[in-house]
């Protein structure tokens, strides 16, 4: 397996340290999971983003549910009922 390194400050080692102990996990660990982590969700972002784009550019119209209700008689007002 590669292995990686870098220099972090005092108060993040310290903060990294305690969450380790408190998992009883390795440091390494803990750092790869957030690394898992945060490129998963940079994946989804990324995908998230490219699905908007395209339907930006496709034209197409979009509704609010106020629109769809009304639009489709289905706008019922609230209705409170006192006792």
């Amino acid at each position: 397996m590669p292995t990686f390194s870098f220099h972090i400050d005092d108060s993040l080692n310290n903060q990294l340290k305690t969450l380790a102990c408190d998992k009883e996990r390795s440091k390494a660990y803990i750092v790869r999971k957030a690394v898992e982590n945060y490129l998963s969700e940079q994946n989804d972002l990324s995908v998230v983003q490219k699905a908007l784009e395209e339907f930006y550019n496709s034209g197409l119209k979009t509704y609010s549910l106020d629109q769809i209700k009304k639009e489709n008689d289905l706008w019922q007002p609230l209705r409170i009922r006192c006792n």
